[in-house]
């Protein structure tokens, strides 16, 4: 699905979209949806879609959403849960926590909160390493350098 760009994520004329929020459209309250929606108008309340989410640039959701993909492109003031990918294109407003299984981020997105990511098939969490467990090697000039940020130390071979 996400093999095409952004722009063709739906194919309309093989009634892939179940749903359209139209530009001049607001919905306050719980919105669910077992298949794919795409929100180019407002949303406040709940956000949960059994499938794809795309929030186009214009759109704005003041809710928590719930979606198995999605792509952002407008403002969303809320925490996400996105089971599969999320991409966050460059006229993304994003205020909330945000938890998926894969991401990608274009330059010029604003995000304010956290990310945390699972592993797709097994739900588990991926934690990113502690400064005290990192050590990074790279090759320098025919030698090997080992840094351990945990001592601070610089080590060559």
């Amino acid at each position: 699905m996400f093999k095409k760009g952004p722009k063709e994520m739906f194919d309309l004329s093989n009634d892939s979209v179940e749903t359209i929020v139209g530009p001049s459209v607001k919905i306050e309250g719980d919105f669910k949806s077992g298949g794919n929606v795409i929100v180019a108008g407002h949303i406040s309340g709940k956000f949960s879609s059994g499938a794809s989410l795309r929030v186009e640039e214009r759109a704005k959701i003041i809710a928590d959403i719930q979606a198995k993909d999605a792509v952002i492109a407008g403002e969303i003031n809320g925490n996400i849960n996105i089971e599969g990918h999320l991409e966050i294109l460059a006229t993304a407003k994003i205020t909330g926590d945000i938890q998926t299984g894969s991401l990608a981020i274009q330059q010029g997105a604003i995000i304010n909160g956290s990310c945390s990511m699972t592993h797709a098939k097994s739900g588990a969490k991926i934690e990113a390493p502690s400064k005290e467990q990192v050590t990074h090697e790279w090759l320098l000039g025919g030698g090997d350098e080992k840094v351990n940020f945990k001592n601070k130390e610089t080590f060559v071979k």
